[in-house]
């Protein structure tokens, strides 16, 4: 019997995050993420593991997950929300310069700050300009709007952070 790392945890009301752990092989990622409930969900949080290693597995997951959800999805984000050491940017060529910090802090709308990823068919949302204090983004109540905002447009936001982010286990 094959062992299936993936682990899908509901969170609560409609427009709640659906939280993705994934461990060593991936297996059974893609099979779960388009069945059942994570095929309707509007947010979907993945987790990466603490050492620079598994940050650089994380960051090439996420950008293969979005890719493969643009296939099945009209709209999908992927926001890098390792607001202390950035990686998505610059792994798909985007300067980075606005981003999730402009769209919790500051009120910038999802739409201008996402940008298209060539070829890929989703849009980057990157981590932007550095915050005093990047829990405070995490656990910010305006999440609750952007992912209202993204379950309005049947879109997939996909919300990339390291496991050790300050705010994550708030």
């Amino acid at each position: 019997m094959s062992h299936d790392p993936t682990t899908l945890v509901p969170g609560s009301g409609a427009t709640a995050p659906l939280y993705l752990a994934v461990g060593a092989g991936g297996e059974g990622v893609l099979r779960t993420f388009f069945t059942g409930r994570a095929a309707t969900c509007s947010a979907l949080l993945l987790v990466a593991g603490k050492s620079a290693g598994a940050r650089r597995w994380g960051v090439e997951a996420a950008v293969q997950l979005a890719s493969a959800a643009a296939r099945h999805r009209r709209t999908v984000i992927l926001a890098d929300l390792d607001l202390d050491a950035p990686l998505l940017h610059e792994r798909l060529g985007d300067p980075g310069d606005e981003g999730a910090t402009d769209v919790i802090l500051y009120g910038v709308s999802v739409r201008h700050a996402a940008r298209p990823v060539e070829g890929r068919g989703f849009s980057l949302l990157p981590a932007g300009p550095p915050a005093a204090d990047p829990g405070e983004v995490l656990i910010h109540p305006h999440w609750s709007i952007v992912f209202a905002e993204v379950a309005r447009a049947q879109g997939l936001l996909l919300l990339y952070v390291p496991a050790d982010a300050p705010g994550l286990a708030d």
